[in-house]
């Protein structure tokens, strides 16, 4: 088992040197790998006791574009998603963080060293604890997926199946 950015699994996958992959989307791949979706996720922008004057606004995100921010690295389909939404909405942000976990994000918002982007899961407890508290936005991003993806050849070890056989019955649909 490795953990690596989705760009870099998906390449592990078509060069045969995992069984599968678990990555995010969206992802570019070959025709040869297929997709199941096992989870629907949103991002979204948090941010600490600082940034409480932002609390229950419902803003533009150009508020973004003076306000410190902390994202995943380039590297990542969560960050590629992320400018690319933002393009689609004219801005370009630069953030002053760029790290390679999200839970570090949250770790950096929850200090007030910024606005984090992340994926709701990773700050469920500290948005719940009130840490953190959720940027809310005109229009919110849209949905994307947690996938498992496999190869065409669909040849998996032993140990890969299973641990695949548990991850798709607990979707309750087996695909």
């Amino acid at each position: 088992m490795t953990n690596a950015p989705t760009p870099e699994t998906i390449k592990s996958l078509e060069e045969g040197k995992i069984d599968f992959g678990v990555v995010t989307t969206p992802f570019v791949c070959k025709s040869t790998v297929r997709q199941s979706r096992v989870k629907e996720i949103h991002n979204v922008f948090i941010g600490g006791s600082s940034f409480e004057h932002l609390k229950g606004k419902v803003l533009q995100y150009e508020a973004l574009c003076g306000l410190p921010c902390i994202f995943l690295e380039k590297n990542t389909s969560t960050r590629t998603f992320m400018d690319d939404f933002m393009a689609e909405q004219g801005i370009e942000l630069k953030p002053e963080f760029e790290l390679a976990i999200s839970d570090m994000i949250v770790q950096f918002a929850k200090r007030n060293m910024g606005i984090g982007c992340v994926m709701e899961g990773f700050a469920e407890d500290a948005i719940r604890s009130g840490e953190v508290f959720v940027l809310k936005f005109h229009r919110e991003m849209p949905g994307r997926y947690i996938s498992v993806v496999t190869g065409e050849s669909n040849l998996i070890s032993v140990p890969g199946r299973k641990l695949l056989d548990m991850i798709t019955e607990e979707r309750g649909n087996g695909d």
